[in-house]
C-alpha cells in the first residue's frame, strides 16, 4: 500500500485513539460479516468470500479485505515499524484485542456469534473442507484480521529484518 493510501485510509477512518482498531473492530464485526452483497462493490466482500470459501479455505484470509478500519497514519506506522520488534508488537496487541471477540473462549475455533454471522450452513460447509479442522478456519480469519509484516507499508524493505513473518499465535 501507497504512503498516499494510507493516508486516506486514516484521514477517513481514524478517531484518535490508541485502542480504535481494536474498539471498531469489536463494534462493527457482526454488522461486517452480514453485510449485503453490493453488486457494484469491492472484490472481497464478505458474503462472496464466505461463499468461495465453501470449496477454497484459503479464501477466508481475504475476509475483511473490504472492512474499512481505523488505522494509524503513515508516520505513527513507520515510527512503529522502526523500533526492535515495534510492528510484531502493535500487531500482537491488536490481535490481543480483538481475539474475544473472533474466537471462542478456549480459542480454538470461531467465537458463536463469528459462526452465527456467518451462516450455521457456511460454516458447516467450510468445516468440510477444512477437513473439520475449526482451529484452521480461526487462523485464516486472524491472518485476514491482522495484515502480516511484510504487507505492511515501509520507505525502505524491512520485511525480512525479523526472520518469519508467518507466526501467529492463537494462545
Amino acid at each position: 500500500m501507497t504512503k498516499q493510501k494510507w493516508k486516506e485510509l486514516h484521514s477517513s477512518h481514524h478517531r484518535g485513539k490508541k485502542d480504535s482498531y481494536i474498539e471498531y473492530f469489536k463494534e462493527h464485526l457482526i454488522e461486517h460479516l452480514t453485510k449485503e452483497h453490493d453488486p457494484n462493490g469491492e472484490t472481497n466482500q464478505p458474503g462472496k468470500i464466505i461463499e468461495a470459501s465453501r470449496s477454497t479455505t484459503g479464501k477466508l484470509s481475504r475476509i475483511f479485505d473490504a472492512y474499512r478500519f481505523p488505522a494509524p497514519n503513515y508516520e505513527e506506522l513507520n515510527a512503529i515499524h522502526q523500533k526492535p520488534n515495534g510492528l510484531r508488537e502493535h500487531m500482537q496487541e491488536n490481535l490481543n484485542g480483538i481475539i474475544p471477540v473472533l474466537l471462542n473462549e478456549d480459542r480454538t475455533a470461531l467465537h458463536p456469534k463469528v459462526i452465527e454471522a456467518i451462516g450455521r450452513d457456511n460454516y458447516e460447509a467450510i468445516l468440510k473442507n477444512a477437513q473439520g479442522n475449526e482451529q484452521e478456519i480461526a487462523l485464516q480469519f486472524l491472518k485476514a484480521a491482522i495484515p502480516q509484516e511484510k504487507n505492511m507499508p515501509s520507505e525502505h524493505e524491512h520485511s525480512h529484518e525479523h526472520g518469519n513473518e508467518n507466526h501467529m499465535k492463537l494462545n
